[in-house]
């Protein structure tokens, strides 16, 4: 089961670790650790779990989709702290990067571009 790392009220990491005794020590001081099912609770549809995690995480982008796919379109994002960061928060829920369209790019690291998630079977 995964774990959510928060600092402070922020989400800002997934860890499989079970607990803080298992990440550096430099972290343990100013980050917590919230377990999948606490996260969670409440939370009845994949959609009310996706925009939780995009809340807490600071992460604000237009999404939309059905039971099986999921479109996330990312303006202008860091390819590090937002395009690879709401892939990890996509497959906490099961979802899988099937798709990236770019839409805009101008060479540095942050880019607009268009995600396109599945459901795993």
């Amino acid at each position: 089961m995964v774990n959510f790392v928060f600092h402070g009220q922020r989400l800002v990491g997934t860890t499989y670790a079970a607990d803080l005794n298992e990440l550096p020590e430099v972290l343990r001081d100013e980050y917590h650790l919230v377990s999948e099912k606490k996260f969670f609770q409440g939370c009845l549809t994949d959609e009310e779990k996706i925009t939780k995690m995009f809340q807490f995480a600071g992460l604000y982008y237009d999404n939309y989709g059905d039971s099986k796919s999921f479109v996330v379109e990312i303006e202008w994002g860091d390819w590090k702290h937002d395009h690879n960061f709401c892939d990890d928060l996509m497959a906490v829920t099961g979802y899988t990067l099937e798709d990236e369209v770019i839409m805009e790019e101008d060479g540095s690291d942050c880019y607009s571009s268009r995600h396109i998630y599945r459901k795993a079977a």
